[in-house]
């Protein structure tokens, strides 16, 4: 069974809102640690401020928990992100990504790590860039 810290977290994450970026805190350590492709933050104000401006630069991103597990200190979600581009291309876009959690002495993040594609789940879907990003994944496969 997941600690409650854990299921407080995925609560969390699952009803994410730019509001609720303020209650961070809540979740995570003033000194925690957090990087994904895009940003790399080491402290609770800066992970704030990816938070903030993912929800300033995208429409209704949101965070849907598929799975996770628990071991050794630390846990791992997998999830399904979903949002809109902002400005000509308001199509949905979707992509799955993982993220690995460890927690300090109260239960809050210490380490959050985010895995995921960033070339196959945003830079292939530009026109010039993904037709040159396919054009070298089909000639390295």
């Amino acid at each position: 069974m997941d600690a409650p810290h854990v299921l407080a977290l995925k609560r969390y994450f699952e009803t994410l809102t730019l509001e609720s970026v303020q209650d961070l805190a809540k979740h995570y350590a003033a000194n925690a640690y957090f990087k994904d492709p895009f940003n790399e933050a080491r402290s609770i104000d800066a992970i704030e401020k990816v938070f903030r401006h993912m929800f300033e630069n995208l429409d209704a991103p949101a965070f849907a928990i598929q799975e996770m597990w628990t071991r050794d200190g630390g846990t791992v979600f997998l999830w399904e992100f979903t949002f809109r581009f902002r400005g000509k291309d308001p199509a949905p876009q979707r992509f799955t990504g993982m993220s690995l959690l460890r927690f300090n002495a109260e239960g809050k993040v210490s380490h959050h790590r985010d895995y995921w594609d960033a070339a196959e789940e945003i830079y292939e879907k530009f026109p010039l860039l993904g037709s040159v990003l396919r054009w070298i994944k089909r000639r390295i496969g």
